[in-house]
């Protein structure tokens, strides 16, 4: 039997609090007045020890929401990796055990006022074990049979952000549309989610369906994390739409708010509303 062992490495571009085989809290990390100091607690929820190498590095989220590593930075694109510190480099934790990140902030004089941003890269070790077994086992068949295993590698980037001085931000929900649930896709509301000031914005996005003739408002689609970065002008949303059953969209209207995390006060900062006809 030839036994195929592959390694299925899992990101998270803006990490849940649990997560497959890492437990991460907090999510993100932010500097702002006289903060310097920070932690990350790192709990591994497997039976199995796993070792992660950390690293700061600097990322760009495209309008679609996708990441993608900085050669050249862009106009108001500034970093954090020369003045945040975070420690140890690597560690190891035991089945359900857990390990603390500290992080600091050596904020040079004179910092130009605005936010700066990167990403703390975590990754999973491949053990030394596993990869001898891949080795043997692709390099010896022993049938003609075929065994495939996947072994979850877990990589996660978490923001780190530094805020100077006042941060003002505005934004704007535009380009509203709607398609209908057509044979075994959903029906999708897309979306500009726009952004203007010196500040990124992290919150929830609710949809609510307002039926028409006064039926009571329904709740249709939520998504929670979301996340808008400086310098970035918009994010471009497509939300799947799931009503209750018995409710008809052919009429009526969405209401679509933005709001901050409930962390950080909630309060709604966009709204928008599109009417069906």
């Amino acid at each position: 039997m030839v036994r195929v062992l592959a390694c299925l490495l899992l990101w998270a571009a803006a990490v849940p609090a649990a997560y497959a085989q890492l437990l991460l809290s907090p999510t993100r990390v932010v500097f702002e007045g006289n903060s310097r100091s920070s932690q990350i607690d790192v709990v591994n929820t497997t039976n199995q020890a796993a070792t992660y190498r950390l690293t700061l590095v600097n990322r760009r989220m495209n309008q679609l929401g996708e990441f993608l590593p900085v050669d050249t930075p862009l106009p108001g694109e500034r970093f954090v990796d020369a003045m945040v510190r975070f420690s140890p480099r690597q560690l190891t934790v035991e089945p359900g055990g857990s390990q603390v990140i500290r992080l600091s902030l050596r904020k040079p004089q004179n910092l130009a006022a605005g936010e700066y941003r990167s990403h703390l890269l975590i990754e999973r070790v491949l053990d030394a074990n596993l990869a001898s077994s891949i080795d043997s086992a692709v390099g010896n068949p022993t049938s003609d049979g075929l065994d495939i295993r996947l072994t979850p590698l877990v990589g996660a980037l978490i923001p780190v952000i530094v805020r100077e001085g006042s941060a003002l931000v505005d934004m704007t929900i535009s380009a509203m549309s709607f398609t209908p649930r057509s044979g075994e896709n959903p029906a999708l509301l897309s979306l500009s989610l726009e952004r203007a000031g010196n500040r990124s914005v992290y919150g929830d996005l609710v949809v609510t369906f307002l039926p028409a003739g006064g039926s009571s408002p329904v709740q249709v689609a939520r998504v929670n994390g979301l996340a808008v970065y400086v310098p970035n002008p918009e994010r471009i949303l497509r939300v799947a739409i799931e009503p209750p059953e018995g409710v008809d969209l052919r009429a009526g209207r969405f209401q679509v708010t933005f709001q901050l995390r409930p962390e950080e006060g909630g309060k709604v900062l966009a709204e928008g509303n599109l009417d069906l006809r």
